[in-house]
């Protein structure tokens, strides 16, 4: 579950950053 939210967390930021 942790990998999951991780790589969920991840893909915001990503966008985010843009």
């Amino acid at each position: 579950l942790n990998l999951l939210v991780f790589v969920g967390i991840k893909e915001i930021r990503h966008e985010s950053t843009k």
